[in-house]
């Protein structure tokens, strides 16, 4: 994970899907990184496994009310201050094996929790649903459905995963803030078979930053004959 620390400006927060951190058995990786706390979720399986990289000096707490139990997904939810106000964010890693269906009325699920709880959110991850085949695939078309019930739509909208022969945006990145405040985006990087996403969120600290002092003069009480006497020969 030196990938992080190498950056220039790194991230306040790392969500990380497919850990393959197993329950039962040490991280194939260094998981530590000066200046991040990393919380997780292991899998129970091979593959998958989920985590998440907090800057050290960001308050959060783990929202396990919220997440679901599911054999064919792993998922961490905790809640921090994003972008200038309370929010929760979730990743996942959904197993590729299972069909979709299960996933989708968990999905369905959370969205109607978090909407009735007015939270705002920010759901990233591996899903391992090709958005692209939205027209030919009913299971994809319902899934994103869900999503657009809730005003909801996936920020990333180019592939993610390409090979010599294929292209598929399997990666995910939804979220309620108002879109002209985030920049999202797809790194070129050869750190997996994945293109890594990124979402920029402009805070209003940036915004007051960003403003020239502005200098007045107070004439509230002025005396005008007084500074003429004073001042005028």
């Amino acid at each position: 994970m030196n990938f992080i620390s190498d950056i220039k400006n790194p991230p306040e927060i790392t969500a990380v899907s497919e850990t393959k951190i197993d329950k039962k058995q040490t991280p194939f990786f260094q998981t530590k990184i000066y200046g991040y706390n990393f919380v997780h979720a292991d899998s129970d399986q091979k593959a998958g496994g989920v985590g998440i990289y907090m800057k050290d000096n960001l308050q959060f707490q783990r929202r396990s009310d919220i997440c679901n139990d599911l054999k064919d997904a792993d998922s961490l939810w905790i809640e921090t201050n994003i972008g200038g106000r309370q929010c929760v964010l979730r990743v996942i890693y959904r197993h590729p094996k299972y069909d979709c269906k299960g996933f989708t009325d968990d999905v369905s699920a959370i969205l109607h929790y978090l909407s009735d709880k007015r939270l705002p959110y920010i759901i990233c991850g591996d899903i391992n649903i090709n958005r692209l085949q939205h027209t030919s695939s009913s299971s994809v078309n319902k899934y994103i459905e869900i999503y657009e019930s809730y005003n909801c739509q996936q920020i990333i909208t180019r592939p993610t995963r390409v090979t010599a022969t294929s292209a598929s945006l399997i990666d995910h990145f939804y979220a309620t803030f108002d879109l002209e405040k985030v920049i999202p985006g797809i790194l070129i990087n050869d750190l997996s078979d994945h293109l890594p996403i990124f979402l920029l969120i402009k805070t209003n600290t940036a915004e007051i930053h960003d403003k020239k002092p502005v200098i007045k003069r107070d004439f509230t009480n002025f005396d005008s004959e007084m500074f003429l006497e004073t001042n005028v020969p």
